[in-house]
């Protein structure tokens, strides 16, 4: 009898870890990865603590089986209790779209708001500078976090760092001679990479994005195989002519 409820235990606990294994999988690279994004990332409140149980409750019973020693009739009732759950879990739905935090839910999410971002962070440069004079451009990062703060924050960047929802990061390039191109080794996804020329009379933003989702190297978001580079209307209205 006893052999009978070790062996429906252990099966119950490998059919859950079955189903489950997907959802862990993403939590396991989200939270070893310094910027990730999964469309469906799950709920990690009710996945993180089925997966701690789920793991611990098999290697116990694996335990129990090797060694016999006598497992409580209690526990193959939280083990019911624990399968139960993740079958639930696994066809409810319980994940955490992006959408939920970011307005956005698309595999494209992160492009879409760090082009939010970016196109804000323009909006608020040519909108004071058009109020002041000489016309330049801020290059403290302080002036900037003031200058962003009366013109609205930036929106997240709807990448993940190690599991959390990862802030925009602003970069500043002083006596720069044209945009970014490269993304540093040292910079996530989610960066955004403000350059201004000496005079400050000129800038151009660049955003940093994954090169290959879920979790990948960093790279400058691009379009049609060209870096994505914002730049003040000034100059825009000046390429036109």
């Amino acid at each position: 009898m006893r052999s009978v409820r070790l062996l429906v235990s252990i099966g119950l606990l490998a059919s859950a870890l079955v189903v489950g294994v997907a959802k862990w999988r993403i939590l396991v690279v989200a939270m070893l990865s310094s910027a990730s994004y999964f469309s469906d990332f799950p709920f990690w409140p009710l996945w993180l603590p089925l997966g701690v149980l789920t793991l611990g409750y098999s290697i116990y019973y694996l335990a129990g089986a090797a060694f016999r020693f006598r497992i409580n009739s209690k526990h193959d009732v939280m083990v019911v209790a624990i399968v139960a759950a993740v079958l639930v879990a696994r066809f409810s739905g319980a994940t955490w779209p992006a959408g939920e935090e970011t307005g956005v839910q698309t595999q494209d999410a992160p492009r879409l708001l760090m082009a939010r971002a970016a196109s804000r962070l323009k909006s608020a440069l040519d909108r004071h500078t058009s109020d002041s004079s000489p016309q330049t451009y801020p290059i403290d990062p302080k002036e900037l976090e003031e200058l962003l703060r009366e013109n609205k924050r930036l929106p997240p960047s709807g990448y993940r760092s190690h599991g959390v929802q990862a802030p925009v990061r602003l970069v500043v390039f002083c006596g720069a001679d044209g945009p970014v191109l490269q993304a540093r080794l040292e910079d996530r996804a989610g960066t955004i990479y403000y350059a201004v020329n000496e005079d400050a009379g000129r800038y151009w933003i660049s955003m940093v994005g994954i090169r290959d989702l879920p979790a990948g190297k960093s790279e400058i978001i691009s379009a049609a195989g060209q870096p994505v580079v914002l730049v003040p209307e000034s100059r825009l209205s000046s390429d036109e002519e």
